[in-house]
């Protein structure tokens, strides 16, 4: 809001920008609570990581010793997996964004200057991060299905 006949129409910063407008000791608040998120889940996402090549593992395993069965389960369960990771690497690059909105709400002045320094390429770079992982994942899936395809003529 403006005073003395200015005009009170937004500015385009706070259209782009939620957290514009908002104090330093709300954004540090809110900025914790987006570190703890996001450190969450990193520990989510590397448990599930490890799981997922755990199984992978096992599933080569089975398919060495041609035990089909333990094959199935393997794959079934390796999905199970991949499937509750994609949505925390979303969860994850979303996070990671409100945090760089806060910072940049919360002190314009280095938000500049660091987008001067590393240009918009960081948020840029964990989108394409996320969506590389996704295809992997479903390339990987795709491999094991084609595997069990020619091996067992399904």
């Amino acid at each position: 809001m403006t005073f003395g006949g200015g005009s009170d129409a937004p500015s385009r910063d706070s259209d782009a920008n939620p957290y514009a407008g908002i104090s330093r000791a709300e954004a540090k608040e809110q900025l914790a609570q987006l570190i703890l998120m996001e450190r969450d889940l990193e520990r989510r996402l590397g448990e599930l990581d490890k799981e997922q090549q755990r199984w992978r593992s096992r599933l080569d395993l089975a398919r060495e010793w041609n035990e089909v069965d333990l094959e199935t389960e393997a794959e079934g369960i390796l999905r199970e997996f991949i499937a509750e990771s994609d949505p925390l690497r979303a969860e994850l690059v979303d996070v990671r964004l409100q945090k760089s909105k806060l910072k940049a709400a919360a002190n314009p002045n280095a938000a500049k200057r660091k987008e001067r320094e590393s240009g918009p390429a960081s948020s840029r770079i964990a989108e394409l991060e996320q969506r590389f992982q996704k295809m992997e994942g479903d390339r990987d899936l795709d491999a094991l299905k084609g595997r069990i395809d020619r091996e067992f003529g399904d």
